[in-house]
């Protein structure tokens, strides 16, 4: 007999990014349902008969003790704000399986638990809702990021995560080239075909930080989030 899991140890992750604090019964993990399509008929016998139709990954809980310098929560609220959809991961512990799913904050609120300042969102999951122990990567080189004869190949990885790649002040945009031999891969939601160069990433002032994101997906696997921060040189 199998022994029993602690559930201790889920991490949960809005684009690539770790959301601290979550409470164990705010842990946002779906259940899929699938529509249930009345088939019954003269020739069903004394049953009712049905055929299953579509899945819905229906509506998520998140609960976090409230931490205003924690980047994941920071990432939430700001969902919430620009009413946006954004990619959901929750690995579970000891990373034997992930649940990926996309999904935008339609509720948020700050109540009070247990005396301490909390943070509750509902996400409306939209799409597949993905179980899997096994993640979507890119390959080596898994991604260049190049402008004005800057070339930039971090070291080689299958995880996400997020890197910091340095640009040279005079450029003002640069693009991302990833590679992955299976499944899709967009940047900033654009889809980009492996080994192919994204469109232009307009960089902001001298000296400022600009975010891109880099998301793979495969048939059967959670998506990965490689989340880039370009930084521009000061003058």
């Amino acid at each position: 007999m199998a022994t029993p899991t602690f559930a201790k140890g889920y991490v949960v992750k809005i684009d690539g990014v770790p959301i601290a604090k979550i409470t164990d019964d705010g842990i946002p993990i779906p259940k899929v349902k699938t529509d249930k399509i009345p088939s019954t008929n003269q020739d069903s016998g004394d049953f009712n008969e049905s055929i299953p139709g579509r899945k819905d990954g229906g509506t998520v809980s998140l609960k976090a003790m409230f931490d205003q310098d924690d980047a994941g929560q920071e990432d939430l609220i700001d969902a919430w704000g620009a009413g946006s959809t954004h990619t959901f991961t929750v690995s579970l512990p000891g990373g034997m399986a992930t649940w990926s799913y996309d999904g935008w904050v339609s509720d948020l609120g700050t109540p009070v638990g247990n005396k301490l300042v909390m943070l509750e969102a509902t996400i409306e999951v939209t799409g597949e809702a993905v179980y899997s122990t096994t993640d979507a990567a890119l390959t080596t080189p898994f991604f260049t990021v190049s402008g004005a004869g800057t070339v930039i190949v971090p070291a080689a990885s299958a995880e996400g995560g997020t890197h910091v790649v340095n640009i040279a002040t005079d450029v003002t945009s640069v693009t991302v080239t990833p590679t992955s031999t299976s499944g899709s891969i967009t940047v900033d939601g654009t889809a980009v075909t492996s080994g192919a160069a994204s469109g232009a990433i307009t960089l902001g002032a001298a000296g400022s930080l600009t975010t891109s994101l880099i998301k793979v997906t495969e048939a059967g696997k959670a998506a990965t989030i490689y989340r880039l921060i370009l930084t521009r040189a000061a003058a």
